[in-house]
């Protein structure tokens, strides 16, 4: 496992999490050198290797997550998945990612909220499961719930968010990445839904990315809306009460147009440890990487540790 030292201004808070422990024991800690981004940080990893490859691999001019330094491939030839502490064959096919803290982060620097640092962390963390053959990435940008919050801080994040998406289509289109939105998008600012439909049609040839944001999206809004659609077709005769069952629930559920599997991980940042109404139903076998770091100071080390902290799990699936 990697761990940064939680001394560093890079930080807000915290080191890299866990789920039950966010620092391991190691025989070998490596100070990074003068003069990377990095300088100030103890990076504990587990072999020799691992160490080697991450003190390689660390670039002093890439960006990650927003605006982080960010890896690179060893330029040696050496399998960067090994390098990394990784098995390529065992990664997750779909991950979903709550990147929580910005609100924090940004009263913690005194800055103005500015939601668009949040969606250009998606689109960052996008690139890294790109990166590392991550096939489906799954964010939440607005919960049913946050339709508690000031009209102004929602349009706030609506404008952001639908010039965010304006302004990426070219990188969808370059990079392969397929954008679908879930929720109830008829809730939506009108201009935000006719740019959704535009980019939701002109990226639904590409394969590399399934790139899904949930918007006015709950899980127990999913839930009832399913359940709904059920009701409707039992009351028309469509259905019996034996043909109810899961995979019904799931041909019900939003998600299912998605054609992609439940997710295999979920990473949140800020600290809280639940899943805050995203994906409820689907999430039963879903291993949970929380970290304290606030979304802002998200950066791919950290990935990469969610990643080997996924790898080491025994997934059983109720065996």
């Amino acid at each position: 496992m990697l761990s940064l030292g939680v001394d560093s201004s890079l930080f807000c808070r915290g080191n890299i999490g866990g789920i039950l422990s966010p620092r391991l024991p190691s025989p070998k800690k490596l100070i990074i050198s003068r003069g990377s981004p990095y300088q100030n940080l103890g990076a504990v990893l587990p072999t020799q290797n691992a160490s080697s490859a991450i003190s390689r691999c660390i670039s002093t001019e890439g960006q990650g997550v927003y605006g982080s330094p960010t890896m690179i491939w060893p330029e040696n030839g050496e399998d960067p998945f090994v390098q990394a502490g990784l098995r390529q064959e065992s990664m997750p096919k779909h991950v979903a990612a709550i990147l929580d803290g910005n609100r924090r982060w940004a009263e913690a620097h005194g800055k103005d909220l500015d939601y668009s640092l949040f969606c250009q962390g998606y689109m960052s963390l996008a690139h890294l499961c790109i990166k590392w053959g991550v096939s489906t990435l799954s964010c939440f940008m607005f919960s049913t719930e946050n339709w508690k919050r000031s009209k102004e801080a929602n349009d706030l994040l609506f404008g952001q968010f639908q010039k965010y998406l304006e302004q990426s289509l070219e990188v969808f289109m370059s990079k392969g990445i397929k954008v679908t939105i879930i929720g109830e998008k008829t809730r939506l600012p009108k201009d935000l839904q006719e740019v959704i439909k535009k980019v939701e049609e002109e990226t639904k040839i590409n394969s590399t990315l399934e790139l899904n944001f949930a918007v006015s999206y709950g899980g127990k809004w999913d839930i009832v809306q399913a359940i709904r659609s059920i009701s409707r077709k039992a009351k028309a005769g469509e259905i019996g009460l034996q043909d109810v069952d899961g995979t019904l629930m799931d041909q019900q559920l939003s998600t299912n147009g998605l054609g992609v599997p439940d997710p295999d991980m979920m990473i949140r940042t800020g600290g809280d440890q639940r899943v805050s109404n995203f994906l409820m139903w689907q999430m039963p076998h879903t291993e949970f990487y929380f970290t304290d770091v606030y979304g802002p100071d998200f950066r791919e080390p950290h990935f990469i540790d969610a990643l080997r902290r996924f790898q080491q799990s025994d997934r059983r699936f109720g065996e």
